[in-house]
């Protein structure tokens, strides 16, 4: 045996390199079958490969059964056992089953992977330890959809579980479960609870959950719907929290009974759906000094019309926090069009990499505006302006030109994805000193097209030589076929001709970044010679 394999972290390596990457819900066939194979056949990698192959698993009940006797399994007409118990299970029965339960670290419960509940409950009785999986830090619950599961949740509650992901009902019987939930899994860094709110119900729903959230001291990353002011100041003065997610906050005031300093001093990513623009400054303010780097905000639809949107997020971010913010991301339905005025006060964010803006009506900026954009965020990698209603978008004919697309390539070195809409009826010059290596996509917002398509597919290969795809955000059926363009609607048109552009691409790309692939193609052969 080499001796670089009495390591076990390089066997434990070499073994997720057989493996390969690991999907959501565990090992595919292929890769359980190859670490089955080496723990079957190889002593030094059986730890490791056993530890792998149970550690996460999509069948994980059904495996955990099937190490226990066959004769506890009634024989069913097809041959198949099923999950029919025929005797009392005993103490020795678990012996096997021991040997792999301690190896899992992840469960996630699912219909289809579990026994019938009077299978179960007798599997819960007849259980000789504390919890089925001792070692288990991952731990996913919905019972949203089957309500009589939770009571199972019980013996799956391991204190070394540190991450949970629950989905649960809005009733007084899974609500009392929370609290219990917080006491059991004390060391627990990152939750998500998902529970339906009703009116008639919030009070009982937000108290059950705030009990939660108050008996954890060492919470990282926590998603919930609401909570109340008694969790939010808990919250607050958590030096661990990086990461908070509110989906509907109404039960709190954030700006009562909370110190101005000294708060949230951990916080890196927040994020607040539902909030309306009146209040969107008021739920911000206790956040001000935190070091965010990641700030997403759902804002909701309202009647009237909000141009401080922007400029109310920037106020209430302070000096440290602006410097240190690198994603933003704001959606709003608001029926108005954002212009210039609406935009500008996010100038003073210089560090974002990226930006995601959405918008109803979508966006009327002149190439100016965009200019000013691409001088702002020099750093910015990934650009979008949305729209969410593209009939109404339509309606809007852009101030915005090709000739704009220039200021990015000059002034943003690092953009990669671009999403913006402009008119490309007329094909500036290219300056020839612009050129922009880092854009792969980009996508136009149903931009209308008017100008030759080559012309215009060789003004975006000169300007960005990488770039790969023009996207549309419009599919074509397939049966329109080769219709005739006085028939078809103008976004059918404009579609066609984008993606005309985007297959022409490769043949205008600049000889000298042709030139510079061949020299580093020729290279990288250069170095396999030598090395051979």
């Amino acid at each position: 045996m080499h001796r670089a394999l009495r390591f076990l972290d390089l066997v434990h390596l070499l073994c997720i390199e057989i493996a390969g990457d690991l999907p959501q819900y565990g090992y595919g066939p292929g890769a359980s079958r190859d670490l089955a194979a080496l723990a079957r056949t190889c002593k030094t990698f059986q730890e490791a490969a056993l530890d792998l192959l149970w550690a996460h698993q999509n069948n994980m009940m059904v495996n955990i059964l099937m190490c226990m006797p066959d004769d506890l399994w009634r024989v069913g007409s097809d041959g198949r056992r099923t999950l029919d118990i025929t005797r009392p299970i005993g103490t020795s029965d678990w012996e096997r089953p021991f040997i792999y339960m301690r190896r899992v670290k992840k469960f996630i419960y699912r219909d289809n992977t579990m026994p019938a509940s009077t299978i179960f409950e007798m599997l819960d009785l007849a259980f000789p330890g504390d919890h089925l999986f001792p070692n288990l830090r991952f731990l996913g619950w919905n019972s949203d959809c089957a309500a009589a599961s939770l009571p199972m949740i019980r013996i799956f509650l391991s204190p070394k579980i540190t991450e949970i992901v629950l989905a649960i009902q809005s009733s007084i019987h899974h609500l009392s479960f929370l609290p219990t939930l917080a006491v059991k899994c004390r060391d627990m860094k990152i939750a998500s609870i998902r529970c339906p709110i009703t009116e008639v119900l919030r009070p009982t729903v937000i108290r059950s959950l705030s009990l939660f959230i108050c008996g954890l001291g060492s919470l990282q990353t926590l998603f919930v719907y609401d909570l109340d002011q008694t969790a939010f100041i808990h919250l607050a003065h958590l030096r661990t929290l990086t990461s908070l997610e509110i989906g509907h906050p109404e039960g709190f005031n954030p700006s009562c009974g909370v110190p101005d300093e000294g708060i949230f001093l951990s916080l890196r990513n927040l994020r607040f759906r539902f909030v309306t623009p009146e209040s969107l400054g008021h739920f911000l303010r206790p956040f001000g000094n935190s070091p965010l780097i990641s700030l997403n905000i759902s804002v909701t639809t309202d009647a009237s019309t909000n141009p401080g949107l922007y400029s109310s997020i920037v106020e209430n971010l302070s000096t440290s926090s602006r410097a240190t913010l690198g994603q933003l991301t704001v959606s709003s339905n608001q029926p108005h069009v954002i212009g210039e005025t609406m935009i500008t006060p996010l100038f003073c964010l210089p560090y974002l990499t990226v930006l995601s803006l959405s918008s109803q009506n979508g966006f009327d900026l002149d190439d100016a505006t965009l200019s000013d954009m691409a001088a702002a965020w020099p750093c910015i990698e990934t650009l979008e302006l949305r729209f969410t209603s593209f009939s109404l978008a339509r309606t809007i004919t852009p101030r915005a030109t090709l000739r704009a697309l220039q200021a990015f390539a000059h002034h943003c070195p690092k953009l990669r994805k671009l999403q913006v809409r402009f008119d490309a009826s007329v094909v500036p010059e290219w300056d020839g000193t612009t050129v922009l290596g880092s854009l792969i996509g980009i996508s136009i917002n149903q931009s209308s097209i008017s100008a030759p398509v080559p012309a215009v597919a060789s003004f975006l290969s000169h300007v960005f030589p990488h770039l790969a795809y023009v996207q549309t955000c419009y599919w074509e059926w397939e049966g329109l076929g080769d219709v005739d363009e006085h028939e078809l609607d103008d976004v059918v048109i404009h579609n066609r001709r984008w993606k005309a552009v985007e297959r022409l691409l490769p043949a205008y790309v600049p000889k000298e970044d042709e030139d510079e692939d061949e020299n580093d193609e020729d290279e990288a052969s250069s170095e396999e010679g030598g090395a051979d």
